[in-house]
């Protein structure tokens, strides 16, 4: 287990190129289709690529989400709290005259 935590560590410490890393994929990918899987399918599958897909925008997209859910679970946390408050002292206005 300390192997593959180091080995995490390691990686989500180094420089990723995801537009090139994305580049090879897609590749591999209209290469693959070339072969066999166009023609397995009877179709073009090479017409399912986004264009306009980014890695880098979803890596975006998603560090967003993770900060707006922590800043959620901080929105319910500090709730909880002032709801502690206020069951030992009654209403928020009490609280800040008490203070």
């Amino acid at each position: 287990m300390k192997i593959n935590k180091k080995i995490f560590e390691n990686t989500k410490n180094q420089q990723k190129d995801w537009n090139n890393y994305y580049e090879i994929q897609k590749q591999v990918y209209k290469d693959d289709c070339a072969e066999w899987y166009s023609q397995f399918y009877n179709k073009d599958l090479t017409e399912y690529i986004d264009p306009e897909f980014n890695y880098e925008e979803v890596i975006r997209c998603l560090n967003l989400h993770q900060k707006l859910n922590q800043e959620s679970r901080n929105i319910i946390e500090n709730r909880e709290q002032l709801k502690e408050l206020v069951n030992c002292y009654g209403s928020p206005l009490n609280i800040l005259f008490q203070m």
